[in-house]
């Protein structure tokens, strides 16, 4: 169970950092 929950983290860490990226390209 836990390669499942690592990859839940991944998959949920993944749009949020592209997210955070985006927000912060014109900084």
């Amino acid at each position: 169970m836990g390669w499942l929950r690592a990859e839940q983290l991944v998959i949920a860490a993944a749009p949020a950092g592209i997210a955070v990226d985006q927000s912060g390209a014109g900084n």
